[in-house]
């Protein structure tokens, strides 16, 4: 929806258009020299963004190690920071000029970073952090007893790095292949390099959408509101999540991690102390033999604590989900204790036209499931980039049976795939990027990130 051009002349009225005119994507050629320059001076705000993130990370993890020297040479790269931010306002207007020019809500940028003030006990030091944390050494725990390595740590540690370097490398370019997933140094290496980051992840971008962060920002268009706060209230009512592509299972840590959070800040809620958080749990990967190495330890953790039940399957998102062989068991997971009919697809079937999807009337219901699946909320993390858009039939039958209201997860390292899931699915659902994009609505169809793209789609 937020990535097609009919989201620019809708059926709203001519009246509400020229309102929110002009619309994110409108190519540079269509732009003001008044709208060229703002855009420009938004996008050098966002390396300074960048810039100063990748400083702040530098900053705490030479806080946590005690390396003074590389403490004070990050602090004083910081202040000279600050003062480019302050020549740059300076020079190219302050964001509220901006705001006038592109006639589109833009929140002001940082002045001053106060990093300098940041130590490693309260840097973001969030509950749902500190759960990942807890959860994730846990799963190291059970490393330990279940290798029980003779080798020093260290050079354990080393081993499973250098292993889990070559597997990254393949999953970047897409030239991934199974034998790569029996190595257990390089799959406990991937875990030990991404499983924190990406649950934190997972939790951080939908703390997002929390009404105190929302009221904090006065310049959400009321269209977009309307739909943070409609996906907030979706996101608090998960019970039953499904992760594709899960590896060694992050994704659902990080939903653990933001409900639990969410049941902290609603101690007075109703919701007994001793209720998990989830009902169930569908891991599914395409080489969850392997995975389940780790998945299965991560489980003695998570079950029945925070999940009720937790299960695992095989699943290949470069075949369709339906009349596919290797899909069958990720097909019965999908649908299984599932009664509803799908009201979409009693008299036809979705079928996938060029790029966008449709509902097809006309043809046999015979074809396509009629059931609903029960999954409030679908994940999928660095999964889309992977397979180089072989995942269109997959994610077509997905969304197909899912129920009204399903939300789906996206995070990739860069969105150029999200644009295309956008451009695909956006007449049967909305999208919210939950990334540093999130209130630059011209900057949304770029390729430019602050971090990695994450995508919240919702189906209507």
């Amino acid at each position: 929806m937020m990535d097609n051009e009919s989201s620019c002349t809708s059926s709203r009225p001519v009246e509400q258009q020229e309102a929110t005119a002009p619309c994110h994507h409108v190519p540079n050629k269509n732009l003001t020299p008044s709208q060229k320059k703002a855009k420009r001076a938004l996008k050098k705000q966002l390396k300074l963004q960048q810039k100063r993130i990748k400083l702040e990370t530098r900053l705490r993890h030479a806080l946590s190690r005690k390396d003074a020297k590389v403490e004070k040479e990050t602090i004083r790269e910081l202040e000279l920071l600050d003062q480019t931010t302050n020549k740059t306002i300076a020079s190219s207007g302050t964001s509220s000029e901006h705001q006038e020019q592109m006639e589109l809500p833009v929140p002001p940028l940082p002045v001053k970073s106060n990093i300098i003030q940041i130590s490693p006990e309260n840097n973001n030091n969030s509950p749902a952090r500190r759960l990942v944390v807890n959860i994730y050494q846990k799963l190291q725990h059970q490393q330990h007893h279940m290798l029980r390595e003779d080798d020093g740590d260290e050079e354990k540690k080393q081993e499973q790095h250098e292993r889990s370097i070559d597997l990254l490398r393949h999953m970047t370019k897409g030239t991934q292949e199974r034998s790569m997933f029996c190595n257990t140094d390089a799959l406990w290496g991937y875990t030990r390099q991404k499983f924190f980051e990406r649950a934190v992840l997972v939790s951080s971008s939908f703390e997002k959408l929390h009404p105190k962060q929302q009221k904090e920002n006065e310049n959400i268009l009321l269209e977009e509101k309307s739909k943070r706060d409609l996906a907030w209230n979706r996101l608090c009512n998960v019970k039953n999540i499904c992760s594709v592509g899960c590896g060694p299972g992050n994704d659902v840590v990080g939903v653990v991690a933001f409900l639990e959070q969410l049941r902290e800040e609603q101690s007075d809620s109703s919701v007994a102390a001793t209720e998990t958080c989830l009902n169930s749990a569908v891991l599914m990967d395409w080489a969850m033999a392997e995975w389940e190495n780790i998945v299965n330890p991560l489980k003695s953790v998570l079950v029945p604590h925070y999940i009720r039940s937790m299960e695992t399957c095989v699943a290949d998102i470069t075949d369709p989900l339906f009349q596919s062989t290797k899909n069958r068991e990720a097909q019965g997971f999908i649908l299984r204790e599932s009664s509803r009919r799908n009201p979409r697809y009693q008299r036809g079937k979705s079928t996938m036209d060029g790029l966008h999807v449709t509902l097809n009337e006309t043809e046999s219901e015979t074809q396509s499931p009629q059931q609903e699946s029960r999954f409030d909320l679908f994940l999928f993390s660095y999964i889309l980039s992977e397979q180089r858009g072989l995942w269109h039939s997959f994610m077509k039958d997905l969304v197909g049976v899912a129920k009204q209201g399903a939300l789906f997860y996206f995070s990739e390292p860069t969105p150029w795939q999200q644009h295309i899931l956008c451009k695909t699915f956006h007449e049967v659902m909305d999208f919210i990027w939950l990334d540093s994009s999130m209130d630059f609505p011209l900057l949304q169809p770029l390729d430019n990130r602050v971090g990695p793209g994450v995508l919240l789609g919702m189906k209507r």
